[in-house]
């Protein structure tokens, strides 16, 4: 994020470190909404589990998604000349980031949790090689993102990027997924 704040409003690592932290403050509250919002889903059966872990990946996905696309589409290139105050930009793009992190926390009631339900015995084995995958893939997309800002100076292309994947994993997670006991 630093280096977004940099490029896009011409920040520095000191001036946005406070900024940098907000989304992660906002990532572990809406983590611990979800983990309540599911117990109480679930123990009202109001939803059944594997409806529960879905609702909360499609929010943890497709929330994110659109605060990536309305970044990439709406802030703050799309606003230039357009009279809107760099400072107005900025506070658009912090809270969009905040938000799209906070929303991106509701997936510990979601995939994240669906371990557990499937297979309590190896819920940690199951988390530790999604995990591992995640973290893999996770920095290829470090190393894709600096190729991407490198060609395209589009921070734009990043989030779109971003948004596609988040999109992707929730209609895999919906169609694919289940809260059903696998292994015992």
């Amino acid at each position: 994020m630093p280096r977004y704040y940099n490029s896009e409003f011409g920040l520095d690592v000191r001036s946005s470190s406070f900024l940098s932290v907000l989304p992660w403050l906002a990532m572990a509250a809406g983590t611990n909404i979800s983990g309540w919002l599911a117990d109480f889903l679930i123990n009202r059966k109001l939803l059944s589990t594997s409806h529960t872990r879905k609702l909360l990946q499609v929010v943890g996905s497709a929330g994110p998604a659109i605060c990536l696309l309305y970044l990439a589409w709406g802030t703050p290139n799309g606003q230039e000349g357009k009279g809107v105050p760099q400072q107005a930009q900025l506070t658009n793009a912090v809270v969009l980031l905040v938000l799209t992190m906070a929303l991106l926390g509701f997936q510990a009631g979601g995939f994240a949790s669906t371990h557990q339900d499937i297979a309590t015995r190896l819920a940690s084995v199951l988390f530790g090689t999604t995990n591992a995958s995640a973290s893999l893939a996770g920095s290829a997309f470090v190393y894709a993102v600096g190729v991407i800002l490198d060609r395209t100076q589009s921070w734009a292309r990043v989030f779109e990027l971003i948004a596609s994947c988040c999109l992707t994993s929730a209609a895999i997670f919906v169609v694919f997924a289940t809260s059903e006991p696998q292994f015992d």
